[in-house]
């Protein structure tokens, strides 16, 4: 399931409001500083994912490791 107000916010996107973006990108900013995921807002900390690749996507777009599996999940 996807947090409301990301779905808000990337709706925004689609519909060229403007600062659209730096809205979305300040709301992902602000998650990650108080240490939670932009999705599920459960406290995270990425340096204990097993993969370093996860750690780094979480300070691109604030995604906890198991939420980047529903966002990022390919298509079967």
């Amino acid at each position: 399931m996807i947090n409301k107000q990301i779905s808000v916010l990337v709706n925004d996107i689609d519909q060229e409001k403007p600062n659209a973006l730096a809205n979305l990108h300040g709301y992902i900013q602000k998650t990650i500083a108080k240490s939670f995921c932009t999705n599920c807002n459960k406290i995270t900390d990425p340096k204990t994912y097993k993969n370093q690749i996860d750690a780094d996507e979480y300070y691109i777009s604030g995604l906890c490791d198991e939420c980047q599996v529903i966002f990022f999940k390919e298509d079967e």
